[in-house]
């Protein structure tokens, strides 16, 4: 019996500093929540634009929560465009992802990590926490695309610790 075992590394040039100036042009939410889950359509403008995660500010005790993130052409509803994108096939890191401005990042804790407890039970084990309680920090994945083609952007998360920070959704 013969095994092959593939790795990828996923490499993201993003024009985004580690500041706030554009976040939110898909979603903004602060505020305590409990899962809530997001859906929205995209007429792509490019043919590789980047689904873009950030989170910002708050309490230590303030955490976001990702799960079930999917990206998929309204026309071929069943195929899914992104990689790994309920993190089942992470570990420590989000496998398949990119992750930036991490290191503004301060606070003891902080940065985007996998977890297995907090998640939204319905996609598996895993999802991917974070907090960044002094800057920004970013995770995230480009898609294939058509451009002027219609794809529908949905994901589940939820926001514990208060109101102070941030959670961010672009494409760019």
């Amino acid at each position: 019996m013969k095994s092959t075992t593939t790795s990828s590394t996923t490499t993201l040039t993003t024009t985004t500093s580690c500041n706030g100036t554009g976040l939110g042009s898909f979603l903004s939410a602060s505020g305590s929540n409990g899962w809530a889950y997001y859906s929205k359509n995209y007429t792509a403008t490019k043919a590789a634009p980047v689904l873009q995660f950030a989170v910002h500010g708050g309490a230590a005790a303030e955490t976001v929560y990702l799960d079930g993130v999917s990206v998929v052409d309204v026309s071929l509803p069943t195929i899914q465009l992104l990689s790994n994108p309920s993190f089942e096939m992470s570990t420590s890191g989000p496998t398949g992802w990119a992750m930036w401005c991490t290191s503004s990042c301060v606070g003891s804790g902080d940065g985007g990590q996998i977890s297995t407890i907090g998640c939204q039970t319905s996609f598996g084990n895993n999802c991917y926490k974070d907090h960044c309680q002094t800057g920004y920090d970013f995770l995230g994945q480009s898609f294939s695309a058509t451009v002027g083609a219609i794809y529908k952007i949905s994901f589940w998360y939820s926001k514990t610790g208060g109101g102070a920070g941030k959670f961010y959704v672009d494409i760019n």
